[in-house]
C-alpha cells in the first residue's frame, strides 16, 4: 500500500512539473524595451525597463503583458511617448491586457487609445507628463493607482468599467470619462481640477460608490442624463457635485 501511495505521489509530481514547464514555456519573456509583443500570447517582464522613447509597442491583438512587479521608466529625451502603446502598424487593436507593475516618466504611462476590449489592472502609473492610463472603449480599468501625473490620472472614452482605482494628486482630473461608462468604487481625491469628470463630453454614465475629496474644483462633475448612487463627495474646492444639464438621477445614500 505504501508503495502504491509513493507511485501515485510520483505521478502527480511528474504531471505537475510538466504542467509548470508548459506554462513557463508559454510565457514570452521581455528583458528590454526592444522585446515588443509582436504576436498573440502572454508576455512577462524579467527586469526593470528604461527608455528614452516609447518602450513596448504592441503589434498584435490578444496580447497579455505581465509586468511581474517590475517598473518601466522613461529616463531621458522628449517627444510624445508611452510606456506601453499600440504599434502604428496594428490595424485592429483589441484584447490587450496589462497588469502588475509601475510605469512612470512618459507622456502616457499606458496609451491604449484607438483600441477596444482591453484590461488594465494592478498598475501604478505615476509622474507621467500627460495621462497615467488612457483607454478607448469596451475596456476594464481596475485596481490601479494613478498619481502625480501632469494630466489626468485615468482617461477613458466610452462603454468602459472604471473600478476600484485610486487617482490622486494629478494636475488635471483624477478620472476623466466620456459616455456610457460604469465608474464605481474609486477614490479620486486631491487632484488639481475635478475628482471625476466628463468635461462636457460624457452622458449616460453610472457613478456608483466613489469617494472624492480635496479636489481643486469639483468632486464629481457629470453631464446629464447620468445616474449617481452611493457616492461620497466632500471638501472639494468649488462644488462637491456639479450636474450639468437635465436628467441626472440620484439613488441610494449619496453624501454631498
Amino acid at each position: 500500500m505504501k508503495g502504491m501511495k509513493c507511485f501515485v505521489y510520483l505521478v502527480i509530481l511528474i504531471f505537475s512539473l510538466g504542467a509548470y514547464a508548459i506554462e513557463s514555456a508559454a510565457q514570452n519573456l521581455i528583458a528590454t524595451c526592444a522585446d515588443d509583443p509582436g504576436a498573440p500570447g502572454s508576455y512577462m517582464l524579467t527586469a526593470n525597463l528604461s527608455s528614452s522613447g516609447n518602450c513596448l509597442e504592441v503589434g498584435a491583438a490578444n496580447v497579455t503583458i505581465d509586468l511581474n512587479g517590475f517598473q518601466i521608466e522613461k529616463t531621458a529625451g522628449g517627444g510624445l511617448t508611452a510606456g506601453i502603446k499600440f504599434s502604428n502598424s496594428l490595424l485592429d487593436p483589441q484584447g490587450i491586457t496589462v497588469r502588475n507593475g509601475t510605469i512612470k516618466g512618459f507622456s502616457f504611462g499606458i496609451n491604449l487609445s484607438g483600441g477596444r476590449s482591453c484590461l488594465v489592472e494592478n498598475i501604478s502609473a505615476r509622474d507621467n507628463t500627460s495621462a497615467g492610463i488612457r483607454v478607448d472603449s469596451g475596456c476594464t480599468v481596475r485596481n490601479n493607482i494613478a498619481v502625480d501625473n501632469l494630466g489626468s490620472g485615468i482617461v477613458a472614452s466610452e462603454a468602459n468599467i472604471i473600478s476600484g482605482n485610486t487617482a490622486y494628486s494629478n494636475d488635471l482630473d483624477g478620472i476623466d470619462v466620456g459616455s456610457d461608462n460604469l465608474i464605481s468604487n474609486n477614490n479620486a481625491s486631491l487632484n488639481a481640477r475635478d475628482g471625476i469628470s466628463t468635461n462636457g463630453f460624457g452622458f449616460q454614465n453610472l457613478i456608483s460608490g466613489n469617494t472624492t475629496s480635496g479636489n481643486g474644483q469639483d468632486g464629481i462633475q457629470i453631464d446629464c442624463p447620468s445616474n449617481l448612487t452611493g457616492n461620497i463627495a466632500q471638501g472639494n474646492g468649488v462644488m462637491n457635485v456639479n450636474l450639468i444639464g437635465l436628467g441626472c438621477k440620484r439613488f441610494g445614500d449619496n453624501l454631498f
